[in-house]
C-alpha cells in the first residue's frame, strides 16, 4: 500500500506540474488525509470503565478498539479516523502490562489529542505546506531546472522540521495536560513512565518530547 500511495503521488505530479499545480497540492492533501483516517487493524474493545472515562471526555461517540497483535509487543496507544468518526486503539501489551488507572491515563492522553483537535490542525498545516512548495515550483518552473526545484523541495522540507518538532511536543504537553484534569497528574506521569520501562530509554524524537521534559511539566501543574 505505501508503495502504490508514492507512486500515486509521483505519477500525479508528473501530469499537473506546473500548471494545475493548485488541484496537485489539494491531491497531496487529500492523500495526507486518507492516509491518517483509513481505519485501525483490530477488533471492538469493550472495556466499561474506559468507556466512562471517554464519556467524561466529552468523547462518548469514540470506539475503542483493541490493535492487532502484531504490533510488535509495545505498550502503545493511537487514534485515527475522520472527526465524526473517531477510534481509539490500545495495544494488547498496553492493557496486559498497566494497571486499570494507568490504562486511564493513557487514554485520557489520546482523548486529549482528539479533544483538542490535534490531528486535524496538523493535517490543516501539512495542507498549506503542499499549497506553498508546489506553488513556488510552479512559479519559479521554467526559471529552474528539475534539480534545483527538487532541491529546493527538499531545502523547504528540512528547514521546516524544528517547526514541526516543536509544534509536535507541543501538542504532547496539552495532551499531558488534559489527561492530568481527567486522572491526576500523579497517574499521568505513573503511566509516562511505565511505559517507559515497556517500550525502551526515553528517547526525545520530533514526534514526542523527552520523557524528563514531560514529567517536569506535569510536575508544575
Amino acid at each position: 500500500m505505501p508503495y502504490a500511495f508514492w507512486i500515486f503521488r509521483l505519477l500525479a505530479f508528473a501530469v499537473l506540474m506546473p500548471g494545475h499545480w493548485l488541484l496537485l497540492a489539494l491531491l497531496w492533501a487529500g492523500g495526507d488525509c486518507w492516509r491518517h483516517w483509513l481505519p485501525p487493524e483490530g477488533k471492538a474493545l469493550q472495556d466499561d470503565g474506559l468507556q466512562a472515562l471517554l464519556q467524561r471526555c466529552g468523547l462518548s461517540g469514540v470506539t475503542l478498539r483493541l490493535s492487532d497483535v502484531k504490533a510488535k509487543g509495545k505498550a502503545n496507544a493511537g487514534f485515527s479516523g475522520p472527526p465524526w468518526r473517531r477510534q481509539i486503539v490500545l495495544s494488547p501489551t498496553l492493557l496486559r502490562e498497566l494497571t486499570a488507572e494507568l490504562q486511564e491515563a493513557v487514554l485520557a492522553h489520546e482523548a486529549g489529542h482528539c479533544r483538542l483537535r490535534h490531528e486535524e490542525q496538523w493535517l490543516l498545516g501539512g495542507g498549506l505546506f503542499w499549497l506553498v512548495l508546489f506553488g513556488l515550483m510552479a512559479w519559479n518552473w521554467t526559471l529552474w531546472p528539475v534539480a534545483g526545484l527538487a532541491l529546493a523541495a527538499w531545502l523547504l522540507v528540512k528547514a521546516s522540521r524544528p517547526l514541526t518538532a516543536a509544534l509536535r511536543h507541543r501538542w504532547e504537553f496539552e495532551a499531558d495536560a488534559f489527561a492530568a484534569a481527567q486522572v491526576g497528574a500523579e497517574a499521568m506521569a505513573a503511566a509516562l513512565m511505565r511505559l517507559d520501562g515497556l517500550n525502551g530509554p526515553p528517547i526525545s524524537s520530533p514526534y514526542h518530547p523527552s520523557l524528563e521534559d514531560r514529567l517536569s511539566r506535569l510536575r508544575s501543574l
